[in-house]
């Protein structure tokens, strides 16, 4: 806490002191309890304090995916035959996650009907 903050609380507390003949040298506060109205809001922000960090590095997570993706788009539309392969690769279920998202079948069954 600031002195003047300090000051300022020693001034309030001091003028009440004196009427019962007392004088003060400091005032400290060592516990303070908070309303209901304001103990919600308050922890609805510290929440929100929390979670915005999480939203943020979730949203950078969901932009990398999306460059990741955009990227193989790229390779596949310029190396067909790649996505031939990844294609064949997903039929038969190879590998970790084999989820294969496209467009329209055409292009990839067109080698399949030769």
């Amino acid at each position: 806490m600031e002195a003047s903050n300090r000051q300022f609380g020693k001034e309030l507390v001091d003028s009440v002191a004196k009427q019962f003949g007392y004088e003060l040298d400091a005032v400290q506060v060592r516990d303070l309890m908070i309303v209901g109205d304001l103990k919600r809001v308050f922890t609805q922000v510290m929440s929100a304090k929390q979670e915005a960090p999480a939203c943020l590095e979730k949203a950078r997570g969901e932009a990398a995916a999306i460059r990741v993706m955009g990227d193989a788009a790229r390779v596949y539309e310029n190396s067909p035959a790649l996505l031939q392969l990844q294609f064949l690769k997903t039929l038969e279920g190879a590998g970790y996650n084999n989820q294969l998202i496209m467009g329209p079948l055409d292009p990839l069954t067109s080698f399949l009907r030769k």
